[in-house]
């Protein structure tokens, strides 16, 4: 794809985000079958990127500026 603007996109890298999509959109034993894989864990441990815990903690970090919001 040299000279577009997806240039970067290597097959890796749209392995990924098939992976990635397909895992967010069904579920990893999907992710795991269109990428041919023995295992859904081989899907998840290369190809699908962890779950991260995004919890809100706004609350606590208001509570250590006294509550005041910045302007």
């Amino acid at each position: 794809m040299r000279g577009t603007e997806l240039e970067w996109m290597t097959p890796v890298s749209c392995r990924k985000a098939v992976a990635t999509y397909l895992e967010a959109a069904e579920d990893i034993e999907a992710a795991s079958e269109q990428l041919g894989h023995s295992s859904s864990r081989i899907t998840s441990r290369f190809y699908v990127p962890p779950k991260i815990d995004r919890s809100d903690f706004s609350s606590r970090l208001d509570a250590l500026g006294g509550g005041a919001q910045a302007s």
